[in-house]
């Protein structure tokens, strides 16, 4: 067999509790980071800034990405732990899920090379799951499945009514609409992932295993931060168009979006929100704002 692919070894491990794919699915560059068998996890949310302190490993090793550290996510709900917002309503997953991994199985999609990395034990158990990854078959396929309707048109009406209000009012900036999804009978996390993964290579893909019967999924094309040494990198997105069924009309739609005033005025502003909050850690003067761009992904356009 030729070298493994990250799905291939991932597969092995994808239903034990802890178990963390960071997938960069683009075969162009990037990396996609493996790990498992956590040691400490931390999911109270009053502890999450703590927590990830103490959770953070070595990372002296600039070959690669992760040689072992803490992986997880902070939900809106732990913002209450260090800012003065309203606390949320308790979900099903826990709002931070911070996890302590000894070491990673690290892809360097260009490369298409392995490197492993961390305590002697991990190495151990990575290699082995390079030597035993095997062809994976087709994901099941979609199941039919029925959505049910979480917030009904005079409500959504009201919100937006609601919140005209209070940007007129200047009680506030921006605020995201939102509303929850659930999908019932959607069948195995895994095969989702795996065919979303095939529909639209990550950006900034994750599957992360909490428990036997919760998991966490990602595909994102934004990067909300990254930090490189002294360097602190967030690239926003405010806008998007589909892709064109022809070159013409693809470029129509490229053409469209980098013109849209609306578009630009709702980057403009999410900027600033960055920007405030890089100032309140960076030097003074040295944030830079790069002139705005279209970017191209499978299925969309975004800016």
């Amino acid at each position: 067999m030729n070298t493994p692919t990250p799905e291939q070894v991932f597969h092995q491990i994808q239903g034990q509790p802890g178990a963390v794919w960071l997938d960069g699915g683009r075969a162009d560059r990037g990396w996609s980071i493996i790990s498992l068998d956590p040691t400490d996890v931390c999911t109270e949310s009053d502890q999450w800034f703590i927590a990830g302190r103490q959770r953070s490993g070595p990372t002296s090793n600039d070959d690669v990405p992760f040689n072992g550290g803490c992986i997880g996510y902070i939900g809106y709900g732990a913002g209450a732990a260090v800012a003065p917002v309203p606390r949320q309503a308790q979900t099903w997953e826990p709002s931070v899920y911070l996890a302590h991994y000894e070491g990673g199985l690290c892809f360097h999609h260009p490369s298409q090379q392995w490197h492993v990395s961390g305590s002697n034990a991990f190495k151990q158990r990575a290699n082995a799951l390079l030597r035993s990854a095997s062809n994976l078959p087709s994901p099941a396929p979609a199941p039919v499945i029925h959505s049910p309707r979480t917030m009904l048109k005079n409500d959504f009406i009201e919100k937006v009514e609601r919140i005209q209000q209070l940007l007129r009012a200047g009680d506030c900036y921006q605020v995201n609409l939102t509303r929850p999804v659930f999908l019932e009978q959607a069948g195995h996390p895994w095969d989702a992932y795996r065919r979303l993964r095939v529909a639209s290579a990550p950006e900034y893909g994750a599957y992360l295993r909490l428990s036997d019967s919760i998991a966490i999924l990602c595909n994102s094309p934004e990067l909300l931060v990254s930090v490189d040494h002294q360097t602190v990198i967030s690239e926003p997105i405010k806008g998007t168009r589909p892709r064109g069924h022809t070159a013409e009309s693809d470029d129509t739609l490229k053409t469209n979006l980098q013109r849209s005033s609306k578009d630009q005025a709702e980057l403009t502003m999410i900027v600033d929100l960055v920007r405030n909050d890089l100032g309140r850690i960076a030097n003074v003067g040295s944030i830079r704002v790069d002139k705005r761009c279209v970017t191209t992904h499978a299925n969309v356009h975004h800016a």
